[in-house]
C-alpha cells in the first residue's frame, strides 16, 4: 500500500502566558501530495482542561475551541482545492504558526502513512486520549509518587504492599501499616481514566464496595485513606458520580482526599505511624 509523507502538529491550549502551561486538545495532520488536511479536537466540555486550569472560566476554552474548529474547517476546504504543493505547505504553515493566542501548535513532525484520516485518529488517541496510559499505568504512576514521598520521611519501610482480609474478600493495597499482626492504616490512590464512562463508574463502585469489605475486617475506618484522582476523570457526569461516592466513603468514616496530594498523604501516614505530622500550613483539611 502506498504511503504518503505527511506533517502534523499537536494542538495545545495555553490560556496563561505567564506560566507557559498547556494542555493537548487536538492534532492537525496535513498531506501535501493530495492536499488533505485532517484534524481532531477534544470535546467542548473537556474535563482535563477545566481541572488543570481550575481558576479559568470554562467558557474561555469553549470559545477558543469553537473558533479554532471554524478556522481549521475553512483551511481544510481551501487546501482540498489547491493543486500547488508548495502553496499548500505555506497555507498549512501559516495556519499553525505561533500567533501568541490561547491556542498554540507544537513543532513540525513528519510521518509516513497510507491513510491520513486513520493516522489522525491514532495521533489524537495518543496525544489527547493517552491511549498508552491505561488504568493500571496511571495508578502505578500515582503509587510511585506516593512511595517517593513516604521514602523522604523514612516511612517507606513502615508502609508496605499487603493483602488485607475484608470480611468475605481479600484486597491488595500498595501501602499498609501493620503492627503486631494487625493492620493499622492503609493508603490507596485511585485513578478514573478508564476508556468508557461505564468503566469509570464501575471502578468507583468497586472501591466503594472494597472499602465496605475492608471495614468489615480488621482495618479501622479512620485507618483507610483513599486518594481520588479527579484529574484523570475528564467527564462531568462521572465527576459528579465520584463526588457522591466520596460522600458515601466519608459517611462510613473513611478518610478521602480530592487528588493525590502528597503532603496530605504523608501527614496521614505519619499520624498513623505514631510520629509527628509534617508542616501543613496552607494545606486543605483532609475530609472525614
Amino acid at each position: 500500500m502506498k504511503k504518503f509523507a505527511c506533517q502534523y502538529k499537536i494542538i495545545r491550549f495555553a490560556p496563561f502566558v505567564e506560566t507557559e502551561e498547556f494542555a493537548n486538545i487536538g492534532v492537525a495532520v496535513y498531506c501535501p501530495a493530495n492536499g488533505l488536511l485532517e484534524y481532531r479536537l477534544a470535546q467542548p466540555r473537556f474535563g482535563r482542561v477545566t481541572s488543570f486550569f481550575h481558576d479559568m472560566d470554562p467558557a474561555v476554552y469553549r470559545a477558543a475551541r469553537e473558533s479554532l474548529d471554524r478556522e481549521l474547517g475553512r483551511t481544510k476546504e481551501l487546501l482540498s482545492q489547491l493543486s500547488d504543493v508548495e502553496l499548500g505547505k505555506q497555507v498549512f504553515n501559516e495556519l499553525t504558526r505561533e500567533k501568541g493566542g490561547l491556542v498554540r501548535f507544537s513543532s513540525f513532525r513528519a510521518i509516513l502513512t497510507p491513510k491520513v484520516s486513520l493516522k489522525a485518529d491514532q495521533l489524537f488517541d495518543h496525544y489527547v486520549g493517552r491511549s498508552f496510559n491505561n488504568k493500571e499505568y496511571r495508578e502505578v504512576t500515582l503509587e510511585r509518587r506516593v512511595r517517593e514521598q513516604l521514602k523522604q520521611f523514612n516511612l517507606d519501610k513502615a508502609y508496605k504492599k499487603a493483602k488485607l482480609g475484608g470480611g468475605l474478600i481479600e484486597v491488595n493495597l500498595p501501602f499498609v501499616k501493620i503492627r503486631n499482626g494487625k493492620p493499622l492504616a492503609a493508603i490507596k490512590p485511585i485513578a478514573f481514566d478508564q476508556k468508557t464512562r461505564t468503566k469509570m463508574v464501575e471502578h468507583a463502585d468497586t472501591w466503594l464496595s472494597r472499602a465496605e469489605h475492608l471495614l468489615d475486617g480488621e482495618l479501622p475506618a479512620e485507618g483507610l485513606l483513599l486518594a481520588l484522582d479527579y484529574e484523570s476523570i475528564g467527564d462531568k457526569q462521572v465527576e459528579r458520580y465520584v463526588t457522591n461516592v466520596q460522600r458515601k466513603l466519608n459517611e462510613m468514616g473513611v478518610t478521602t482526599i480530592k487528588g493525590v496530594v502528597e503532603k496530605e498523604i504523608v501527614a496521614f501516614a505519619k499520624a498513623h505511624n505514631g510520629s509527628k505530622t509534617p508542616e501543613t500550613d496552607g494545606v486543605p483539611e483532609i475530609a472525614h
